[in-house]
């Protein structure tokens, strides 16, 4: 649990494959693989459990994150069933499928029940993560994006991993509002503030999305280095997503089409679909604008 917290769930993963086999030994392994963004291997390691509201509540968010809303959803509502932390779970996943729908009335909602569960479990990570969810979505309903954020980051001073996720939100939030040098200078510092708090999962986000605003900016050289230390920080980790679309972006900036190719198979045989996809929809827009 411990590896997990610190941003080394595959690391955790790895060591729980030693240990006794049991329910609760299964559902940590997933866990720690669903953080480690290798949810197949998640979902394939908690198929096996029981159709508890916890493990529902957990497969939930892994067809989520692979793509399955319709499989997303029904685990989520028969989460709800389930205790505190089930019930936490499923309205967290609920608020991501709302969010990815476009109801952003919904998400909000459901983010505001999560929030409020977690806090009377007493988690204070995951209510905090919550409301970075939270704030995305009310951002959606045309809040102020700096009024949106500004309770979480009120709440998260002194807990880093969140003060991280709270500066790569406010990065993408200004990247979607065409402001790269605001979105950039808010990934350089989810990179210092992941760094000090030595979550290489969040390390290699913020430097892979440094490497993609300086190469929106024409500044190759620059973005080139930070897509290869956004590659060796996921493979640390074992974030596959963040390998794959920094492998994905350096082959862009280096105009490597085979490197591409191979990017985009490791992202379809992890199960990112869409990720894989937009890729690439990019890799055929160079080749058409090569010939």
């Amino acid at each position: 649990l411990e590896l997990i917290q610190r941003g080394f769930p595959k690391r955790a993963a790895q060591e729980l494959l030693d240990a006794p086999r049991n329910a609760e030994v299964d559902l940590l392994r997933a866990k720690a693989l669903e953080r480690a963004g290798l949810y197949k291997e998640s979902l394939e390691a908690a198929r096996d459990l029981p159709d508890t509201p916890e493990h529902l509540a957990l497969r939930a968010v892994l067809h989520h994150w692979l793509g399955n809303p319709t499989e997303a959803k029904a685990c989520a509502e028969q989460a709800l069933s389930g205790g505190i932390e089930a019930r936490a779970e499923a309205h967290n996943t609920l608020g991501y499928i709302f969010h990815a729908q476009g109801d952003f009335q919904a998400a909000v909602a459901s983010f505001r029940k999560a929030a409020a569960l977690w806090l009377g479990l007493g988690d204070e990570n995951r209510r905090l993560s919550t409301l970075v969810n939270l704030a995305a979505a009310r951002t959606r309903l045309g809040e102020d994006v700096e009024a949106a954020y500004r309770d979480v980051l009120e709440a998260a001073k002194g807990n880093l991993q969140v003060e991280a996720q709270v500066q790569i939100n406010l990065g993408w939030e200004y990247y979607q509002k065409n402001d790269l040098e605001q979105a950039l200078e808010h990934f350089r510092q989810a990179e210092i503030i992941a760094m000090k708090s030595g979550n290489s999962r969040q390390v290699a986000l913020a430097q892979n999305n440094v490497g993609s605003m300086l190469h929106l900016q024409n500044n190759l050289i620059e973005a080139k280095t930070f897509y290869i230390k956004a590659i060796s920080s996921a493979r640390t980790v074992g974030e596959i997503l963040v390998l794959a679309m920094s492998m994905a972006n350096l082959a862009e900036a280096e105009g490597d089409t085979d490197a591409w190719e191979e990017a985009i198979s490791l992202l379809e045989n992890a199960g990112y679909q869409q990720q894989a996809q937009e890729h690439l929809e990019d890799l055929q827009a160079y080749r058409a604008k090569i010939t």
